[in-house]
Protein backbone atom coordinates (compact mmCIF):
# COMPACT_ATOMS: atom_id res chain seq x y z
CA UNK A 1 0.00 0.00 0.00
CA UNK A 2 1.27 3.70 -0.27
CA UNK A 3 0.43 6.26 1.92
CA UNK A 4 -1.80 8.81 0.28
CA UNK A 5 -0.63 11.97 2.30
CA UNK A 6 1.51 13.86 -0.25
CA UNK A 7 3.45 11.13 -0.90
CA UNK A 8 6.50 12.17 -2.15
CA UNK A 9 6.43 12.69 -6.49
CA UNK A 10 9.30 13.00 -9.17
CA UNK A 11 6.84 15.66 -10.70
CA UNK A 12 3.90 17.86 -9.60
CA UNK A 13 2.23 17.34 -12.08
CA UNK A 14 2.10 13.63 -12.38
CA UNK A 15 0.93 13.89 -8.41
CA UNK A 16 -1.59 17.11 -9.57
CA UNK A 17 -3.24 14.52 -12.09
CA UNK A 18 -3.14 11.24 -10.59
CA UNK A 19 -5.48 12.92 -7.64
CA UNK A 20 -7.63 14.50 -9.95
CA UNK A 21 -8.52 11.76 -12.62
CA UNK A 22 -8.20 -0.32 17.69
CA UNK A 23 -7.85 -2.05 19.69
CA UNK A 24 -4.45 -1.05 21.12
CA UNK A 25 -1.57 -3.60 20.89
CA UNK A 26 0.97 -4.24 23.98
CA UNK A 27 3.35 -1.79 24.60
CA UNK A 28 7.24 -2.40 23.38
CA UNK A 29 10.32 -1.52 23.93
CA UNK A 30 12.87 -0.92 20.85
CA UNK A 31 15.65 -2.85 21.34
CA UNK A 32 18.69 -1.27 20.08
CA UNK A 33 21.02 0.53 22.67
CA UNK A 34 20.32 3.66 21.23
CA UNK A 35 16.70 3.43 21.60
CA UNK A 36 16.62 1.77 24.89
CA UNK A 37 14.68 4.97 26.57
CA UNK A 38 11.93 4.90 24.10
CA UNK A 39 8.82 3.24 24.26
CA UNK A 40 6.77 2.36 21.41
CA UNK A 41 2.95 1.69 21.01
CA UNK A 42 1.38 -0.09 17.80
CA UNK A 43 -2.14 0.10 17.50
CA UNK A 44 -4.78 -0.86 14.54
CA UNK A 45 -8.35 1.15 13.83
CA UNK A 46 -10.74 -1.49 14.15
CA UNK A 47 -12.84 -3.07 11.92
CA UNK A 48 -10.13 -1.68 9.00
CA UNK A 49 -7.86 -4.32 8.03
CA UNK A 50 -5.08 -1.40 7.41
CA UNK A 51 -3.86 1.90 8.97
CA UNK A 52 -2.02 4.71 7.85
CA UNK A 53 -0.83 7.45 10.38
CA UNK A 54 -0.55 11.09 8.57
CA UNK A 55 -0.57 13.39 11.46
CA UNK A 56 0.54 14.03 15.25
CA UNK A 57 -0.41 17.20 17.29
CA UNK A 58 1.37 18.53 20.69
CA UNK A 59 -1.06 16.63 22.75
CA UNK A 60 -0.19 13.68 21.15
CA UNK A 61 -3.72 13.06 19.59
CA UNK A 62 -2.99 11.10 16.26
CA UNK A 63 -4.53 11.63 12.21
CA UNK A 64 -4.85 9.27 9.51
CA UNK A 65 -7.04 6.66 7.61
CA UNK A 66 -7.78 3.27 7.41
CA UNK A 67 -9.37 0.73 4.83
CA UNK A 68 -10.10 -2.61 4.10
CA UNK A 69 -7.79 -4.97 2.11
CA UNK A 70 -9.85 -5.49 -1.38
CA UNK A 71 -11.51 -2.40 -1.31
CA UNK A 72 -9.19 -0.20 -3.22
CA UNK A 73 -8.67 2.76 -2.05
CA UNK A 74 -12.09 3.00 -0.07
CA UNK A 75 -11.26 4.64 3.36
CA UNK A 76 -12.69 6.14 6.80
CA UNK A 77 -10.31 9.05 8.67
CA UNK A 78 -9.71 8.40 11.85
CA UNK A 79 -8.57 10.34 14.93
CA UNK A 80 -6.32 8.61 18.14
CA UNK A 81 -7.17 10.90 21.38
CA UNK A 82 -3.67 10.47 23.49
CA UNK A 83 -5.26 8.31 25.92
CA UNK A 84 -5.54 5.73 23.14
CA UNK A 85 -9.56 5.89 22.35
CA UNK A 86 -10.26 6.27 18.30
CA UNK A 87 -12.80 7.64 16.43
CA UNK A 88 -13.57 7.12 12.61
CA UNK A 89 -15.85 9.03 10.46
CA UNK A 90 -16.55 9.47 6.85
CA UNK A 91 -17.09 12.19 4.77
CA UNK A 92 -19.04 13.11 1.61
CA UNK A 93 -19.55 10.03 -0.77
CA UNK A 94 -18.14 7.60 2.10
CA UNK A 95 -15.64 5.97 -0.67
CA UNK A 96 -12.30 8.01 0.40
CA UNK A 97 -11.69 10.25 3.43
CA UNK A 98 -8.43 11.39 3.32
CA UNK A 99 -7.31 13.00 7.17
CA UNK A 100 -3.80 14.86 6.29
CA UNK A 101 -3.60 17.71 8.63
CA UNK A 102 -3.77 18.49 13.01
CA UNK A 103 -4.09 21.23 15.16
CA UNK A 104 -3.67 21.67 18.39
CA UNK A 105 -7.40 22.18 19.26
CA UNK A 106 -8.05 19.00 17.61
CA UNK A 107 -9.53 20.41 14.16
CA UNK A 108 -8.53 18.06 11.31
CA UNK A 109 -8.30 18.79 7.67
CA UNK A 110 -8.43 16.73 4.39
CA UNK A 111 -9.61 16.05 0.97
CA UNK A 112 -12.67 13.34 0.16
CA UNK A 113 -14.58 12.15 -2.47
CA UNK A 114 -17.67 13.77 -2.89
CA UNK A 115 -19.01 12.85 -6.22
CA UNK A 116 -18.11 15.15 -8.80
CA UNK A 117 -14.56 15.67 -7.35
CA UNK A 118 -12.51 15.24 -4.47
CA UNK A 119 -13.17 18.26 -2.09
CA UNK A 120 -11.50 20.01 0.69
CA UNK A 121 -13.47 19.98 4.12
CA UNK A 122 -12.67 20.44 7.68
CA UNK A 123 -14.01 18.65 11.02
CA UNK A 124 -13.40 21.01 13.79
CA UNK A 125 -12.53 19.09 17.34
CA UNK A 126 -16.38 18.84 18.35
CA UNK A 127 -17.05 16.24 15.07
CA UNK A 128 -19.01 19.33 13.53
CA UNK A 129 -18.28 18.56 9.68
CA UNK A 130 -17.16 21.46 7.66
CA UNK A 131 -17.67 20.28 3.73
CA UNK A 132 -16.34 21.99 0.40
CA UNK A 133 -14.62 24.24 1.81
CA UNK A 134 -12.19 24.57 -1.35
CA UNK A 135 -13.06 27.30 -4.16
CA UNK A 136 -16.07 26.91 -5.78
CA UNK A 137 -16.52 24.06 -8.28
CA UNK A 138 -12.65 22.32 -8.78
CA UNK A 139 -11.22 19.89 -6.77
CA UNK A 140 -9.57 20.55 -3.93
CA UNK A 141 -7.21 18.98 -1.33
CA UNK A 142 -6.15 20.65 2.37
CA UNK A 143 -3.09 19.54 3.72
CA UNK A 144 -3.03 21.27 7.15
CA UNK A 145 -4.22 23.14 9.43
CA UNK A 146 -2.60 25.62 11.93
CA UNK A 147 -3.23 26.63 15.45
CA UNK A 148 -5.52 29.89 14.22
CA UNK A 149 -7.79 27.68 12.17
CA UNK A 150 -6.46 28.04 8.60
CA UNK A 151 -5.99 25.44 6.87
CA UNK A 152 -4.00 25.31 3.65
CA UNK A 153 -4.01 23.36 0.11
CA UNK A 154 -4.15 23.80 -3.18
CA UNK A 155 -7.00 23.15 -5.99
CA UNK A 156 -7.55 22.13 -9.40
CA UNK A 157 -8.65 24.46 -12.12
CA UNK A 158 -7.83 24.94 -15.43
CA UNK A 159 -5.91 21.98 -15.84
CA UNK A 160 -3.25 23.69 -13.63
CA UNK A 161 -2.71 23.46 -9.54
CA UNK A 162 -3.14 26.52 -7.08
CA UNK A 163 -2.83 27.12 -3.68
CA UNK A 164 -5.68 28.45 -1.41
CA UNK A 165 -6.20 29.37 2.08
CA UNK A 166 -8.93 29.17 4.28
CA UNK A 167 -8.94 31.22 7.59
CA UNK A 168 -11.35 30.43 10.79
CA UNK A 169 -14.16 32.62 9.38
CA UNK A 170 -14.75 30.91 6.00
CA UNK A 171 -12.79 33.35 4.17
CA UNK A 172 -10.80 32.23 0.93
CA UNK A 173 -7.73 33.12 -0.74
CA UNK A 174 -6.25 31.79 -3.73
CA UNK A 175 -2.48 32.43 -5.19
CA UNK A 176 -0.18 31.18 -7.29
CA UNK A 177 3.73 31.17 -7.15
CA UNK A 178 5.03 33.98 -9.48
CA UNK A 179 6.14 32.53 -12.51
CA UNK A 180 4.79 28.87 -11.90
CA UNK A 181 2.72 26.75 -14.16
CA UNK A 182 1.67 24.56 -11.01
CA UNK A 183 1.47 25.35 -7.28
CA UNK A 184 1.36 23.27 -4.60
CA UNK A 185 0.49 23.56 -0.64
CA UNK A 186 2.37 20.82 1.63
CA UNK A 187 1.95 22.75 4.80
CA UNK A 188 1.05 26.08 7.02
CA UNK A 189 2.79 27.57 10.38
CA UNK A 190 1.07 29.29 13.34
CA UNK A 191 2.72 32.49 11.78
CA UNK A 192 0.40 32.16 8.69
CA UNK A 193 3.55 30.99 6.89
CA UNK A 194 2.76 28.67 4.08
CA UNK A 195 5.21 26.37 2.28
CA UNK A 196 5.11 24.15 -0.87
CA UNK A 197 6.61 23.97 -4.22
CA UNK A 198 5.49 25.06 -7.56
CA UNK A 199 6.60 24.01 -11.32
CA UNK A 200 8.50 26.34 -12.87
CA UNK A 201 9.28 27.66 -16.45
CA UNK A 202 12.02 25.16 -16.36
CA UNK A 203 9.87 21.98 -15.46
CA UNK A 204 11.53 21.70 -12.62
CA UNK A 205 10.09 21.79 -9.12
CA UNK A 206 11.26 24.46 -6.70
CA UNK A 207 10.42 25.13 -3.02
CA UNK A 208 8.81 28.24 -1.63
CA UNK A 209 7.56 30.47 1.21
CA UNK A 210 4.36 32.40 1.32
CA UNK A 211 4.42 34.87 4.02
CA UNK A 212 1.65 36.06 5.84
CA UNK A 213 1.69 39.32 4.10
CA UNK A 214 1.79 37.23 0.53
CA UNK A 215 5.21 38.14 -0.14
CA UNK A 216 6.61 35.09 -1.51
CA UNK A 217 10.26 33.71 -0.97
CA UNK A 218 11.72 30.58 -3.35
CA UNK A 219 14.44 28.63 -3.04
CA UNK A 220 16.01 25.45 -4.13
CA UNK A 221 19.33 23.24 -2.24
CA UNK A 222 22.45 23.82 -4.54
CA UNK A 223 22.05 21.33 -7.14
CA UNK A 224 18.66 19.94 -7.07
CA UNK A 225 17.22 19.20 -10.22
CA UNK A 226 13.86 18.52 -8.30
CA UNK A 227 13.33 20.42 -4.95
CA UNK A 228 9.47 19.34 -2.47
CA UNK A 229 9.06 21.29 0.71
CA UNK A 230 6.82 18.98 2.97
CA UNK A 231 7.11 20.81 6.42
CA UNK A 232 7.35 23.48 8.16
CA UNK A 233 7.64 24.41 12.10
CA UNK A 234 6.75 27.21 14.17
CA UNK A 235 9.76 29.70 13.36
CA UNK A 236 9.48 28.93 9.52
CA UNK A 237 12.48 26.09 9.32
CA UNK A 238 11.32 24.10 6.66
CA UNK A 239 12.46 20.43 6.09
CA UNK A 240 11.72 18.48 2.17
CA UNK A 241 13.40 16.51 -0.25
CA UNK A 242 15.18 16.95 -3.63
CA UNK A 243 16.20 15.06 -6.67
CA UNK A 244 20.26 15.53 -7.18
CA UNK A 245 22.19 15.01 -10.27
CA UNK A 246 22.50 11.39 -10.52
CA UNK A 247 18.80 10.93 -9.85
CA UNK A 248 18.97 10.10 -6.03
CA UNK A 249 16.95 12.03 -3.68
CA UNK A 250 17.90 13.57 -0.18
CA UNK A 251 16.97 15.51 2.14
CA UNK A 252 17.13 18.68 2.94
CA UNK A 253 16.30 21.14 6.27
CA UNK A 254 16.27 25.39 5.68
CA UNK A 255 16.31 27.16 8.87
CA UNK A 256 14.55 30.40 9.23
CA UNK A 257 17.46 32.40 8.12
CA UNK A 258 17.18 30.84 5.02
CA UNK A 259 20.83 28.63 5.50
CA UNK A 260 20.11 25.28 3.43
CA UNK A 261 21.59 22.04 5.37
CA UNK A 262 21.13 18.89 2.55
CA UNK A 263 21.10 15.08 4.32
CA UNK A 264 20.96 11.75 2.94
CA UNK A 265 19.71 8.11 4.31
CA UNK A 266 22.28 7.02 7.45
CA UNK A 267 23.06 3.60 5.66
CA UNK A 268 24.60 6.29 2.38
CA UNK A 269 21.31 5.15 -0.23
CA UNK A 270 19.85 7.47 -2.05
CA UNK A 271 16.42 7.19 -2.25
CA UNK A 272 14.86 9.75 1.11
CA UNK A 273 11.47 10.32 0.46
CA UNK A 274 9.84 11.75 3.30
CA UNK A 275 10.77 14.63 5.87
CA UNK A 276 8.72 16.10 8.50
CA UNK A 277 10.16 18.47 10.81
CA UNK A 278 9.25 19.72 14.39
CA UNK A 279 9.95 23.25 16.49
CA UNK A 280 13.03 21.99 18.20
CA UNK A 281 14.10 21.24 14.44
CA UNK A 282 14.71 17.37 14.28
CA UNK A 283 13.23 15.93 11.34
CA UNK A 284 11.69 12.44 10.86
CA UNK A 285 10.68 10.36 7.61
CA UNK A 286 11.37 7.49 5.36
CA UNK A 287 14.08 5.77 2.65
CA UNK A 288 13.82 3.19 0.44
CA UNK A 289 17.46 1.05 0.29
CA UNK A 290 17.68 -2.53 -1.93
CA UNK A 291 16.05 -4.56 1.02
CA UNK A 292 13.14 -2.46 2.26
CA UNK A 293 11.42 1.42 3.81
CA UNK A 294 12.85 2.25 6.48
CA UNK A 295 12.50 5.16 8.79
CA UNK A 296 15.05 7.90 9.97
CA UNK A 297 15.43 10.24 12.72
CA UNK A 298 17.66 13.94 12.32
CA UNK A 299 18.53 15.83 14.91
CA UNK A 300 19.21 19.67 14.85
CA UNK A 301 22.80 18.97 14.76
CA UNK A 302 22.68 16.82 11.98
CA UNK A 303 23.05 13.18 13.52
CA UNK A 304 20.77 10.57 12.08
CA UNK A 305 20.13 7.17 12.97
CA UNK A 306 17.67 4.83 11.31
CA UNK A 307 14.24 3.47 13.52
CA UNK A 308 12.41 0.50 12.41
CA UNK A 309 9.74 -0.96 14.26
CA UNK A 310 10.77 -4.55 15.49
CA UNK A 311 9.30 -7.06 13.23
CA UNK A 312 8.24 -5.02 10.35
CA UNK A 313 8.95 -5.07 6.91
CA UNK A 314 8.54 -1.47 5.85
CA UNK A 315 8.51 1.30 8.58
CA UNK A 316 6.72 4.89 7.62
CA UNK A 317 7.57 8.12 9.87
CA UNK A 318 5.26 10.32 9.02
CA UNK A 319 5.52 13.15 11.94
CA UNK A 320 7.15 14.64 14.85
CA UNK A 321 5.76 17.01 17.63
CA UNK A 322 7.31 19.51 19.66
CA UNK A 323 7.66 17.23 22.63
CA UNK A 324 10.17 14.51 20.32
CA UNK A 325 6.93 11.89 20.05
CA UNK A 326 6.86 10.36 16.57
CA UNK A 327 3.37 9.01 14.69
CA UNK A 328 3.45 6.93 11.94
CA UNK A 329 2.82 3.45 10.42
CA UNK A 330 4.82 -0.03 9.46
CA UNK A 331 4.19 -2.81 7.56
CA UNK A 332 3.90 -6.35 9.08
CA UNK A 333 5.28 -9.41 7.71
CA UNK A 334 1.93 -10.06 6.31
CA UNK A 335 2.23 -6.50 5.17
CA UNK A 336 -0.69 -5.87 6.74
CA UNK A 337 -0.89 -1.91 7.94
CA UNK A 338 -0.59 -0.88 11.93
CA UNK A 339 0.37 2.78 13.30
CA UNK A 340 2.43 3.42 15.71
CA UNK A 341 3.52 5.96 18.22
CA UNK A 342 7.51 6.31 19.17
CA UNK A 343 7.86 8.13 22.37
CA UNK A 344 10.80 9.63 23.12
Amino acid sequence: MTAMTLVHRTSTIRMVRALATAAQLPLLTLLSPAAMATTLETFDVSPCTWTHVAAINASGAVVGRCGFDGEGDFSWGFIRAPDGTISQFTVGREEITILNGLNADGDVAGYADMGRYYQAYIRKANGHILKRVGPPDTASFLNAINDRGMAAGWYWNGGHSHGFLRDHTGALTTFDVPGSTETVVSTINSKGTVAGYYTGADGLDHGYLRAADGAFTTFDPSGSQDTQVLSINASGAVAGVFTDATLGTNGFVRDAQGVISTFGPPDGSTKLEWAAINDKGTVVGYYDNSSSTHGYVRKRDGTIKTIDVPHATTTFPMSINRDGVIAGWYEDEQTVAHGFVLMP
